[in-house]
Order: structure tokens, then sequence, then C-alpha cells
């Protein structure tokens, strides 16, 4: 491990109190499918079906959450320039950053078409037009 590099940095204004973690977590955890599909799922499946199927892709989702922890208490020992992704290269290996750094893109690339699916979604609430649009 590299030690040496494990310095303290005072140029970062650490302004993160616990309500601000809370929100991210809560934003990160609720997702735009739940708000979306919900009322198709308690159509299908009632009460008890929805509460069953949340619940058990709740349980296979939190091993996602639980990982989220580790980054928060690196960047609190090392606070550095550029996430996980530079956390990845000093605790890890420098390949192991650069694969992260292109999957980070891959993510941006898959999810603005996901967004705009999910507006097309929303839209389709109130008039019913081509998703094209």
């Amino acid at each position: 491990m590299a030690s040496a590099h494990l310095e303290e940095v005072h140029i970062f204004k650490q302004g993160l109190h616990q309500r601000h973690i809370q929100m991210i977590a809560v934003a990160g955890t609720i997702g735009t499918g739940l708000f979306l599909s919900s009322g198709q799922a308690f159509a299908a499946a009632g009460s008890l079906g929805a509460f069953m199927a949340y619940s058990i892709v709740g349980l296979s989702v939190s091993s996602v959450i639980f990982a989220v922890e580790n980054p928060k208490e690196m960047g609190a020992l090392v606070p550095l320039n550029g996430g996980a992704i530079r956390h990845a290269e000093l605790f890890c290996d420098p390949d192991l950053a650069f694969a992260n750094g292109w999957n980070q893109i891959y993510s941006y690339l898959v999810s603005i078409p996901a967004e705009l699916v999910a507006t097309a979604v929303i839209v389709e609430f109130w008039t019913t037009v081509n998703n094209a649009i």
C-alpha cells in the first residue's frame, strides 16, 4: 500500500452533514422506476405481491448500498479530487482506475437514454404521442 502518499489535505472544505448524506442515500435508493411503475405493480400483483417484490429486490440491491459505504470511508481518510477513480488508483492499481473511468463513461452513455425513456413514459401520462417526439 502506498502509505507515504496518505497525507492530510487542507484545501477541501468538508461541509457534508448527516442530513446531506441521508438525502443522497434516499435519492440513490428510490430511483425513477419506483415512481413510474409502482401503479402497474399494484394493479398486476396487488398490495401483498408488490410488497413482496419490492422487498426481494430491496434485499438484493442492499449489497450495492453497503458497497457505497467503503468509498465514503476512503474519502474521509484521504480526500482526493476524482472520487472513486483516484481512490482505486491509490489503494489498488492504476489499471483498475482506468477501467473504473471507462465504466463511468459507459454508465453515463446508458443512463442518458434511460432518462429520456422515463421522460417519455411521464409525458405519456398526459397525452398519447409517439415516443420519438
